[in-house]
């Protein structure tokens, strides 16, 4: 697609060439004056392209004529359809989302308004939505009795697992914020994230070992999760601009940095974001490190929409094979990836 642009009142027509570049600017001298013809690919557009041109040549004639001294970067190169699209049409990404309401909160309606829906899903194992909240209730209750308390730091060391997602969810139930630990981790690192975040205690899975020398409170979630208790909403009421949860960086500086959430971020993320629409019929894997950010995605995304996730096994994840074969067995229509 080629067009001329009319310089000095004068319209220049000549043979055109073909050319593979997707842009190609052409600037013929004429003597009294000069032509510029643009080809472009037919989804961008010639015209666009010379309108952006003359824009610029206009505003330069103009600093030449009267403002020699102004500085290039002030002359005008977006004329005003172009400047309208980029700082009005491309920046309108307002969108409504439950900015008031805690992840926990979202989660209770979600389980008010599909209980039999399945929420979490590990190899042959499964939880409804009912099941799923009635077990977090159970631990947050727990919780409460040991005096986990609003604005309180809860440590998080069990590998990916339905008790996981559970645990999550009772220490927001709490109105405290949950601090996940790679049990990989050296315990070095361990301990300064506990010190660093004043972490009241650890919430371990069944037959974990903490490495040497942490010493902190710990106590098994699975008993407590599949056991009696009470297993009605705590209720905790919690302002969305409160922690959800604390994750570290690499510390790739030298020390890892605590990072602090709220839970409006959360709701944010995975609720009409605009670049990924999660629903009921979604099957997330949840194949991340629960020490990395993409886990908020993974967990969150699809128990804030009525959706499921799949725990993928680590042995799996390390595999291409295997994880193939996990995604199709399991049916998984999202995953998270760097």
């Amino acid at each position: 697609v080629a067009e001329q642009i009319q310089w000095e009142g004068i319209e220049f027509l000549h043979a055109e060439e073909r050319t593979n570049y997707p842009l190609t600017l052409s600037v013929d001298d004429l003597g009294v004056g000069f032509a510029l013809t643009a080809q472009v690919e037919l989804s961008v557009g010639a015209a666009r392209v010379c309108a952006f041109m003359a824009t610029a040549l206009e505003g330069l004639v103009a600093a030449l004529e009267r403002t020699p001294e102004r500085p290039l970067r002030q002359i005008d190169v977006l004329p005003q359809a172009e400047r309208h699209r980029v700082l009005a049409e491309w920046n309108a990404t307002a969108a409504a989302y439950p900015q008031d309401a805690c992840v926990h909160e979202l989660f209770e309606a979600q389980a008010e308004r599909t209980p039999a829906a399945v929420a979490v899903v590990h190899d042959d194992r499964e939880l409804s939505y009912a099941e799923l909240n009635a077990q977090a209730n159970r631990l947050a209750h727990h919780l409460r009795k040991l005096g986990v308390r609003p604005d309180d730091r809860v440590a998080i060391c069990i590998e990916r697992s339905i008790d996981l997602v559970a645990a999550e969810l009772a220490i927001l139930k709490c109105g405290a914020a949950y601090v996940p630990l790679d049990p990989a981790y050296p315990a070095e690192r361990l301990a300064f994230m506990m010190e660093d975040c004043e972490a009241s205690l650890v919430l371990t899975a069944r037959g974990a070992v903490l490495p040497e020398g942490l010493e902190v409170h710990s106590i098994d979630v699975g008993d407590v999760l599949r056991g009696a208790g009470d297993d009605s909403n705590p209720g905790v009421s919690r302002d969305s601009g409160s922690d959800a949860y604390i994750m570290y960086t690499s510390g790739s500086t030298g020390t890892p940095k605590g990072v602090v959430i709220p839970h409006r971020a959360i709701g944010r993320l995975v609720i009409n974001n605009g670049y990924a629409d999660f629903n009921a019929s979604d099957r997330v894997a949840f194949a991340a490190n629960p020490a990395f950010d993409a886990t908020t995605m993974e967990v969150w995304a699809p128990l804030l929409n009525g959706g499921c996730i799949v725990v993928i096994e680590q042995e799996a994840v390390l595999d291409p094979l295997q994880l193939s074969d996990a995604f199709q067995q399991q049916r998984v229509t999202a995953f998270f990836v760097t």
